[in-house]
Protein backbone atom coordinates (compact mmCIF):
# COMPACT_ATOMS: atom_id res chain seq x y z
CA UNK A 1 0.00 0.00 0.00
CA UNK A 2 2.81 2.43 0.63
CA UNK A 3 4.51 1.49 -2.45
CA UNK A 4 0.63 2.82 -4.33
CA UNK A 5 0.34 5.63 -2.06
CA UNK A 6 4.10 7.23 -2.98
CA UNK A 7 3.58 6.51 -6.56
CA UNK A 8 0.73 8.10 -6.92
CA UNK A 9 1.32 11.01 -4.29
CA UNK A 10 4.66 11.52 -6.62
CA UNK A 11 2.38 11.42 -9.72
CA UNK A 12 -0.42 14.08 -8.69
CA UNK A 13 2.25 16.80 -7.09
CA UNK A 14 4.71 16.09 -10.18
CA UNK A 15 1.91 16.53 -12.54
CA UNK A 16 -0.02 19.29 -10.85
CA UNK A 17 3.22 21.75 -9.93
CA UNK A 18 6.54 19.46 -11.00
CA UNK A 19 8.90 18.32 -8.35
CA UNK A 20 9.93 21.04 -6.14
CA UNK A 21 5.76 21.34 -5.17
CA UNK A 22 6.57 17.43 -4.57
CA UNK A 23 8.94 17.76 -2.44
CA UNK A 24 7.33 20.98 -0.46
CA UNK A 25 3.79 19.94 -0.36
CA UNK A 26 3.49 17.46 2.69
CA UNK A 27 4.90 14.16 1.75
CA UNK A 28 8.75 15.05 2.29
CA UNK A 29 9.26 12.28 4.27
CA UNK A 30 8.60 9.92 1.60
CA UNK A 31 10.70 11.24 -1.39
CA UNK A 32 13.28 9.17 -0.93
CA UNK A 33 11.25 5.65 -0.31
CA UNK A 34 9.39 7.04 -3.55
CA UNK A 35 12.40 6.94 -5.86
CA UNK A 36 12.79 2.92 -4.66
CA UNK A 37 8.58 2.54 -5.57
CA UNK A 38 8.59 4.48 -8.76
CA UNK A 39 11.73 1.76 -9.66
CA UNK A 40 9.59 -1.18 -8.10
CA UNK A 41 6.70 -0.42 -10.67
CA UNK A 42 8.77 -0.10 -13.41
CA UNK A 43 9.63 3.55 -13.98
CA UNK A 44 12.77 3.99 -13.97
CA UNK A 45 12.89 6.93 -15.61
CA UNK A 46 10.86 9.41 -12.96
CA UNK A 47 12.82 7.21 -10.49
CA UNK A 48 15.95 8.21 -12.02
CA UNK A 49 14.91 12.11 -12.13
CA UNK A 50 13.98 12.07 -8.36
CA UNK A 51 17.00 10.83 -7.32
CA UNK A 52 19.21 13.60 -9.30
CA UNK A 53 17.08 15.90 -7.90
CA UNK A 54 17.29 14.40 -4.21
CA UNK A 55 21.28 14.27 -4.63
CA UNK A 56 21.21 17.90 -4.83
CA UNK A 57 20.29 18.15 -0.87
CA UNK A 58 23.05 17.33 1.88
CA UNK A 59 22.23 13.81 2.94
CA UNK A 60 21.22 15.00 6.27
CA UNK A 61 18.28 16.87 4.95
CA UNK A 62 17.70 13.79 2.53
CA UNK A 63 17.95 10.96 5.88
CA UNK A 64 15.53 12.99 7.74
CA UNK A 65 12.20 11.31 9.17
CA UNK A 66 11.13 15.30 8.74
CA UNK A 67 13.05 16.41 5.70
CA UNK A 68 12.42 20.07 4.95
CA UNK A 69 13.63 20.47 1.61
CA UNK A 70 11.81 24.05 0.77
CA UNK A 71 14.74 25.89 3.08
CA UNK A 72 17.55 24.34 1.28
CA UNK A 73 16.02 25.06 -2.28
CA UNK A 74 16.83 28.60 -2.43
CA UNK A 75 20.33 27.85 -1.89
CA UNK A 76 20.59 25.58 -4.36
CA UNK A 77 18.77 28.11 -7.01
CA UNK A 78 21.52 30.76 -5.70
CA UNK A 79 24.66 28.19 -6.07
CA UNK A 80 23.42 26.67 -9.53
CA UNK A 81 21.04 29.50 -10.96
CA UNK A 82 16.89 29.97 -10.31
CA UNK A 83 15.17 27.16 -12.41
CA UNK A 84 17.96 24.63 -11.88
CA UNK A 85 15.96 21.92 -11.35
CA UNK A 86 13.41 22.50 -13.86
CA UNK A 87 15.67 23.10 -16.86
CA UNK A 88 18.46 20.99 -15.74
CA UNK A 89 17.17 17.94 -14.29
CA UNK A 90 12.99 17.52 -14.51
CA UNK A 91 12.78 18.15 -17.73
CA UNK A 92 14.05 15.22 -18.39
CA UNK A 93 11.07 13.46 -16.94
CA UNK A 94 8.54 16.29 -18.79
CA UNK A 95 10.60 15.03 -21.94
CA UNK A 96 9.57 11.18 -20.88
CA UNK A 97 5.64 12.17 -20.00
CA UNK A 98 5.08 13.82 -23.11
CA UNK A 99 6.53 11.31 -25.21
CA UNK A 100 4.02 8.99 -24.87
CA UNK A 101 4.53 7.58 -21.23
CA UNK A 102 1.25 10.00 -19.85
CA UNK A 103 -0.56 7.01 -18.89
CA UNK A 104 2.83 5.03 -18.33
CA UNK A 105 2.61 6.23 -14.50
CA UNK A 106 -1.27 4.65 -13.56
CA UNK A 107 -0.91 1.84 -16.13
CA UNK A 108 2.45 0.36 -14.91
CA UNK A 109 0.82 0.99 -11.27
CA UNK A 110 -1.38 -1.09 -12.37
CA UNK A 111 0.26 -3.83 -13.52
CA UNK A 112 2.41 -3.93 -9.89
CA UNK A 113 -0.77 -3.94 -7.88
CA UNK A 114 -2.05 -6.75 -10.57
CA UNK A 115 0.90 -8.82 -9.81
CA UNK A 116 1.28 -7.94 -6.15
CA UNK A 117 -2.30 -8.66 -5.41
CA UNK A 118 -2.03 -10.90 -2.30
CA UNK A 119 -0.03 -8.29 -0.39
CA UNK A 120 -3.61 -6.51 -0.69
CA UNK A 121 -5.45 -9.27 0.00
CA UNK A 122 -3.77 -10.35 2.94
CA UNK A 123 -4.26 -6.95 4.69
CA UNK A 124 -7.58 -6.74 4.51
Amino acid sequence: MKTVFAVETFYGQVANGGIEQYLTNGHESLAVYTATALEEVGLELPAKVLREVLELFPADIRESNEPNYLDYLDEIEEQRGPEYIEENIEQEFWNWYHDGNKEAIRRKLHDWIVSNETKFINQC
